[in-house]
């Protein structure tokens, strides 16, 4: 019995050493690819800029939602019930829109995925 095992495994050995032989393995740097190539770089720029004018919009979203907030809170003492609903529910929207925002533009299949897409896959 050990010696059929032993003879199974010499086979099985040399059957696996043939194919090894014809193998062949490549090393691909996507990385390297990306810094070297010149239309690579060219798209990568474009999407970086795009990106830019995305999050600056957002940061203008964000500052003018944190602005509202502060001057809430300078005048709530001085706010009648329904002028503080009237402007806690304009920040509940600025803020709905704000994240709606970075949702459909940062999000999985947002804007900048589908952008970063449409850049790169003449590239592939």
């Amino acid at each position: 019995m050990k010696g059929k095992v032993i003879i199974i495994t010499i086979l099985l050995s040399i059957f696996v050493m043939g194919f090894a032989r014809d193998l062949n393995v490549a090393y691909f740097d996507s990385d390297l690819l990306r810094k070297e190539w010149g239309e690579w770089k060219d798209a990568q720029a474009k999407f970086d800029q795009e990106v830019a004018e995305w999050e600056s919009k957002a940061q203008v979203m964000e500052d003018t939602i944190m602005q509202m907030m502060e001057e809430y809170q300078r005048q709530e003492l001085l706010l009648s019930d329904e002028k503080k609903m009237e402007k806690e529910r304009l920040i509940t929207q600025k803020q709905q829109e704000y994240q709606e925002f970075l949702s459909s533009v940062f999000g999985e299949t947002g804007l900048a995925a589908q952008r970063n897409a449409e850049l790169t896959a003449p590239l592939y």
